[in-house]
């Protein structure tokens, strides 16, 4: 960054590349359509996996204390991720065995320019105006192909090909009014979609026009009570690929309540209403086969969802401890998510609109120093939740945790970190996903003032991470599918960062309203 006057201009990159060689893919498989039995067992063999992910970045602010803000950021943002998998694979038909060898290949990519310009006005000292516009475009690709060889021969093959240019236009305005004791804002912000898929010759083309209208207040009322209410109204046409255009209307309340029981402890209240929006794969219909009479497909009938949710938290702070404890409640009409279906020939993979997600959670967090001079920190995270889902006749369930211990010790150039997370398990739609576990250690040390040395050690005592899902729900089909990958067990690193400082010192801006379009169109395959 360089700093001159009231501007300052900036040039960022990054990228992230891995390359695996020990991805394995297991798989468990069982379900039965027109009379016929199906099971596999697929055994997964040392894989290749590897992406890139790169980010460029040219910024440009021009800003005056209490006055006004201009910021402009063009930015570049490519992926490109390859996965392969080899397995072995026992197949049963009614019961006859043989012995396979499957072979898959998963390739996606996008590159992805986006503008965004920011502009905040204030006139004297009560009025504020912030407007954001940002435009976004994303061409994705997505190449899928699996086969399974009998004898060395291609016993079945699948194949699909997915190409997407999508762009996306943001517009946000919001006004800001200062009272004495209270703050009052109205806002409206607009987004547009358009994706075209290229591969298909007729009916190729998605378009979604959203507005969100708000306004609201926030405040104080005496010492002890600070509010924020606000309410808006979401409008949600979007047209699918079938070219049929579906009309949504939402109501958007929120409440915060807060009340300050003392200096040091507080209560707190949060009630809010927000719309998802269904992603560009999932409406775009793109079947192909699983498995020979084992279909997925996207699903251009998907509506939006409404969330319902509601928290209540306490916090306490000691000299030397806090607590923060918290329960929660959250319930999703329309909640879309991954569903089974049968047409009596194929058993089919899509996602759907639930008739409700229900979630409630109870959280409690915990803070230590003990020792006067702070040099160590302990901390635990813990967390218990249970899951009610409903689509017709049917309803499922699952109560899952999660536990989050730290430990922090800093002295004089020196910090030891230790971090540990178990297994999470949730409801997604009929399948079960697990947030793997994960630990590490972390040792770091300051020889410099602008120097900083990280060694540390991931997934210690780990033969691998590890991540499942599972099939949950639905009689359909059974299905457990284990991804593990090796070179991420016991995998040391060194990070190393100098901050080269000089010319006129100058904060970063902070931006009061922030939009992004993070729907690149591509196919997240499970």
């Amino acid at each position: 960054k360089y700093n001159w006057g009231n501007s300052q201009i900036g040039v960022t990159y990054n990228i992230n590349y891995r390359n695996y060689n020990k991805r394995i893919l297991d798989e468990e498989m069982a379900y039965s359509v027109g009379g016929t039995d199906y099971q596999k067992t697929k055994s997964g063999r040392n894989s290749p996996y590897a992406y890139e992910q790169q980010m460029a970045e040219i910024s440009f602010n021009n800003s005056k204390a209490d006055n006004y803000l201009f910021s402009a950021k063009l930015s570049f943002n490519s992926l490109n991720r390859r996965r392969s998998s080899i397995q072995d694979i026992t197949s049963r038909i009614n019961d006859v065995e043989s012995v396979k060898i499957g072979e898959s290949s998963d390739k996606d990519k996008y590159i992805s320019p986006v503008m965004d310009m920011y502009f905040s006005k204030s006139f004297g000292s009560r009025h504020e105006l912030i407007m954001n516009l940002v435009g976004t475009y994303y061409k994705s690709d997505y190449d899928y192909e699996y086969k399974e060889l009998l004898d060395e021969k291609p016993d079945f093959e699948t194949a699909t090909v997915i190409n997407t240019d999508k762009y996306s236009v943001i517009g946000e305005a919001l006004y800001n009014y200062k009272m004495k004791t209270a703050n009052l804002y109205v806002g409206t912000r607009y987004m547009y979609n358009n994706s075209i898929q290229n591969n298909l010759p007729s009916n190729n083309r998605i378009t979604t026009n959203e507005i969100y209208s708000y306004l609201g207040i926030t405040g104080m009322l005496g010492e002890r009570f600070n509010y924020s209410i606000s309410a808006g109204i979401n409008n949600n046409i979007f047209t699918t690929i079938e070219n049929k255009t579906y009309n949504f209307t939402y109501f958007r309340p929120q409440v915060k309540l807060g009340y300050f029981i003392d200096q040091s402890s507080d209560l707190m209240f949060n009630y809010e209403v927000n719309t998802e929006n269904p992603s560009v794969s999932s409406l775009t219909y793109n079947p192909y086969f699983k498995d020979p009479n084992y279909i997925f497909a996207g699903n251009p009938n998907l509506t939006p969802s409404n969330n319902h949710e509601l928290s209540l938290s306490y916090f306490k702070g000691f000299k030397k401890f806090i607590i923060n404890a918290e329960v929660g409640y959250s319930y999703t009409k329309d909640a879309i998510a991954p569903i089974f279906q049968s047409d009596d020939t194929n058993i089919i993979e899509t996602f759907g609109n639930l008739d409700n997600a229900q979630n409630m959670k109870a959280s409690l967090f915990l803070q230590w120093y003990p020792f006067s001079n702070n040099i160590l920190r302990l901390r635990l995270y813990s967390e218990v939740f249970h899951q009610i889902n409903r689509l017709g006749d049917s309803q499922w369930n699952h109560t899952g945790y999660s536990i989050i211990p730290s430990i922090y010790l800093a002295y004089n150039k020196w910090g030891l970190q230790l971090f540990y997370q178990t297994q999470k398990e949730s409801l997604i739609g009929q399948t079960t996903k697990n947030i793997p576990s994960m630990a590490s250690v972390e040792l770091s040390y300051k020889p410099v003032k602008n120097l900083t040395i990280t060694g540390g050690i991931r997934y210690p005592f780990y033969d691998s991470w590890k991540q499942v899902t599972s099939v949950s729900g639905t009689p359909l089909l059974q299905r457990t599918e284990t991804e593990r990958i090796i070179n991420n067990a016991n995998m040391v690193y060194i990070n190393l960062v100098y901050n080269f400082s000089f010319g006129k010192s100058k904060s970063g801006v902070k931006l009061k309203m922030q939009n992004k379009d993070k729907d690149s169109g591509i196919l997240n395959r499970n």
